[in-house]
């Protein structure tokens, strides 16, 4: 048996000690499965992850590397490094493996190169404490006896240990590990790691634990480490559009819309502490517009209830302009639909039309009705908006930039009839 299973099958020390006699390697990184996942371990990691420290002891006086072991490939979880290993492990047996991690030299901001997904090509960079977030599977946490309390004494403990919330790591160079070229991912960030644990359960946006950690992890720079509160806003637009969906029918709780305001709300004040810019520049205003724009031009993915609830807060909260110049949002979005719309060629069995049958055309014209009917959009506002091969063009309304068919464009019957429904969702919403 070799020294990496006998640690994994968490045999004596005594028996451990005879074969690093006989000369085993406390160096060698091995393939495992833990859990579902193939990842790398080796002999140190293993007895973190086993929680036993006269082993972890053991090995490190025999020359086991507290800094980890190379590996060929990088894997999703960096378990051959041992403050990673001690990191995955705080919820089942707390911080003192950790801790003795951080007595025996390891860094805390230790940065790796991680695999975006299991058996994945695709690289970004990971640190200990992004390690931690990942290893909560649900919420609520549920932890072991002894494990040192729960999420937010752990990450107190992490942050008061100097562990920084790294949200501006840079990606990893290409060619990444071994010269291979791979695709650059940006790093995950600590924020959308909280929420990709829910797996689309967003009733568990209502958990006191989840609230807790995030709003932690916000006092403690989460989105304003950078300074800048454009930068900030971008990151709130990513997690609006990555975690305000579902099936458009859906009718969430009481208490999830209630706890998502309260999510939002937290990102918006955080923001609102940085210094802001001015002119018709704002963060807000160009929040708004980005994100209402990025959700009216997606295909797969149309407005939720979650939605209009944090357009609803940009504008009420931090006193977002809609109708912002020098391109409101509802006419850069009659822009887009004119163009979409108007030069597709359908026959009596395209695909397209089919895919608009199943509540594409509807989305959107739930989505204008509002602007315009809940938030004031005001679709009389003359703007000069772009066409084809021109750098500019005359002052149109919103209507009349859906309605003027530019030359050189082709129109089908099918572009024009959902032009025509759109144009008449904004007059209906106008005249209430």
């Amino acid at each position: 048996m070799s020294l990496m299973m006998m640690v994994r099958h968490e045999l004596p020390v005594d028996l451990v000690e005879l074969v690093l006699d006989h000369g085993a390697s406390v160096s060698k990184s091995h393939s495992v499965r833990i859990g579902s996942e193939k990842t790398w371990a080796n002999p140190l990691s293993a007895s973190i992850l086993c929680n036993a420290r006269p082993v972890f002891n053991l090995l490190r006086n025999r020359g086991a590397s507290i800094h980890g072991t190379v590996v060929n490939y990088p894997r999703r979880r960096p378990l051959h490094i041992p403050i990673y290993a001690a990191a995955y492990s705080i919820l089942a047996h707390g911080t003192h493996m950790f801790q003795s991690c951080l007595d025996n030299g390891a860094d805390i901001n230790h940065r790796a190169v991680l695999s975006t997904r299991p058996a994945s090509r695709r690289y970004h960079y990971g640190t200990p404490l992004l390690g931690y977030l990942d290893s909560i599977e649900s919420w609520p946490v549920r932890t072991n006896v002894g494990s040192d309390g729960g999420p937010v004494d752990h990450l107190g403990y992490l942050l008061n240990s100097g562990a920084i919330i790294s949200d501006n790591l840079p990606t990893v160079p290409s060619p990444g590990p071994h010269g291979r070229p791979h695709d650059q991912t940006a790093p995950h960030s600590s924020l959308h790691l909280l929420l990709d644990n829910m797996k689309g359960n967003l009733n568990q946006l209502a958990d006191a634990q989840f609230q807790a950690v995030a709003k932690l992890l916000v006092q403690h720079g989460a989105l304003s480490g950078s300074g800048d509160p454009k930068v900030a806003a971008e990151r709130i637009k990513r997690l609006l559009l990555d975690y305000d969906h579902g099936h458009r029918d859906v009718t969430y709780p009481t208490s999830v819309v209630q706890a998502w305001r309260a999510f939002v709300t937290l990102l918006l004040d955080s923001t609102c502490s940085l210094d802001e810019t001015n002119g018709n520049n704002r963060w807000q205003d160009a929040l708004l517009s980005d994100y209402i724009y990025d959700r009216g031009t997606d295909s797969s993915q149309g407005p939720t209830d979650l939605t209009f609830e944090a357009i609803s807060l940009l504008i009420s909260h931090v006193g977002a302009d809609i109708n912002a110049t020098p391109l409101p949002v509802l006419h850069r979005l009659c822009h887009f639909y004119h163009l979409l719309e108007a030069t597709h060629n359908i026959g009596p069995n395209d695909a397209y039309e089919r895919h608009h049958s199943h509540g594409i055309a509807d989305q959107r014209g739930r989505l204008v009705r509002a602007l315009v009917e809940k938030y004031r959009a005001n679709p009389d506002l003359k703007i000069s908006a772009e066409s084809p091969g021109e750098g500019g063009g005359p002052e149109r309304t919103a209507e009349e930039i859906l309605l003027t068919e530019w030359e050189g464009l082709e129109y089908s019957e099918t572009g024009r009839r959902f032009i025509a429904a759109l144009v008449e969702d904004i007059r209906d919403a106008n005249r209430t």
